[in-house]
């Protein structure tokens, strides 16, 4: 058992965003992570939508897991919350994990 995993003592179920359909966005089968729930800082990010569009938006939730990096526009479902990931940075310190911010 690594160090960051003793602090992760949430679940949350991730669907991963994999493209833009006629219907509106698919994605992928979900998965069950073990995270960490913390207020985000008042982070504010700027992407472009998949129509091309700037949006701004600011952050709600920070989440801490491990795994592969979450696409951005995936949805995660944590203490019954579906949000919407805006950002995914993979963090390289005394160990690697995952800084999520969530909409």
């Amino acid at each position: 058992m690594g160090f960051i995993t003793r602090f992760l003592t949430d679940t949350c179920e991730i669907r991963p965003y994999e493209r833009l359909g006629s219907g509106g966005p698919l994605y992928g089968a979900p998965e069950i992570r073990a995270c960490r729930v913390e207020p985000a800082p008042k982070a504010k990010t700027v992407y472009k939508d998949p129509s091309g569009v700037l949006v701004e938006t600011v952050a709600h939730l920070t989440l801490f897991c491990e795994g592969k990096p979450i696409p951005m526009q995936s949805l995660v479902t944590v203490h019954g919350q579906e949000m919407r990931v805006i950002s995914c940075q993979e963090m390289n310190g005394f160990e690697c994990h995952l800084e999520v911010l969530l909409e």
